[in-house]
């Protein structure tokens, strides 16, 4: 990624940890109050626009910013960037090119964030977040039906462009 995507995907990741923390809690749905994860919808759209590298680098960015707007500094981090590691590495063999696809990986990530940062708490001697079986597939589920909404906006306003790789 050039520099420039660099500081307008910072400062995108903070502006996400605003929303989260905030507007977010506006839009939440049933007795649960599920509501959806702009750092995972940034985690896929980050692993599908742009080089593993850089895919990996930004989901430990948005897992540390996840974290510092958290429970606890940790589990977040490692969370998101063994999933960020993940989804970028499969890009190789997945193709992720259409908006289901797309929408598929984000509820996946979801799940997986979610479960290993809920296995992770404990490590750090806390509970972590209340999170029952409706919240751990909700939030994803929530999330991907999401994804295509914010997705188009950040391709103008990040100016990624999918690059190159065995499943472009």
């Amino acid at each position: 990624m050039e520099a420039m995507h660099w500081i307008r995907l910072s400062v995108l990741v903070v502006v996400f940890a605003l929303l989260q923390s905030s507007l977010i809690g506006m839009i939440g749905i049933t007795a649960h109050h599920i509501q959806p994860s702009l750092f995972v919808i940034l985690l896929i759209y980050v692993a599908v626009h742009s080089t593993p590298t850089d895919a990996i680098g930004t989901s430990f960015l948005i897992g540390l910013v996840a974290d510092l707007f958290g429970y606890a500094v940790g589990p977040q981090v490692i969370a998101f960037g063994v999933v960020g590691t993940l989804v970028a590495e499969l890009r190789s063999f997945v193709v992720l090119r259409q908006m289901p696809q797309q929408m598929l990986a984000a509820f996946v990530a979801g799940v997986l964030t979610a479960g290993i940062a809920l296995l992770l708490y404990p490590l750090k001697g806390q509970s972590g977040p209340p999170m029952s079986p409706a919240v751990l597939l909700g939030q994803p589920l929530y999330s991907a039906l999401l994804y295509p909404f914010v997705s188009w906006p950040l391709n103008f306003l990040v100016g990624l462009r999918r690059c190159k790789t065995l499943s472009s």
